[in-house]
């Protein structure tokens, strides 16, 4: 059930936060970075202490319903405190291509009448 709900979260086509926000790939790399170096370990520790928990509570529960509701809600609780690991992330970062490829918007989408 939860690796579902995780795969729906982020990578469902119409309401999955990574397909509307790549650069949100930078954050999780951000929060590989953070624990690995010893000066950020505490923070990145920290910081996933808060979002494992929540994103195991969240993604528990088969809720997609469509509609009207905005890419990835249940996530954007934490979209906040991703803010220091994209930073992170970011900073990591040594190639020009990489950092173009994940500022780009996302394809618009087309709706078809069926």
């Amino acid at each position: 059930m939860i690796p579902g709900g995780l795969a729906g979260l982020f990578f469902d086509q119409r309401f999955g936060v990574l397909t509307y926000t790549p650069v949100l790939i930078c954050a999780l790399v951000g929060l590989v970075v953070m624990v690995r170096e010893r000066a950020l370990r505490r923070l990145g520790l920290e910081l996933l202490f808060v979002i494992v928990p929540y994103l195991l509570a969240v993604t528990h529960f088969a809720m997609w319903w469509g509609g009207t509701s905005a890419p990835g809600r249940f996530f954007v609780p934490i979209l906040l405190a991703m803010a220091i690991p994209a930073a992170v992330g970011w900073s990591a970062i040594r190639h020009r291509a990489t950092r173009v490829s994940l500022s780009a918007p996302p394809t618009p989408r087309t709706t078809s009448a069926l």
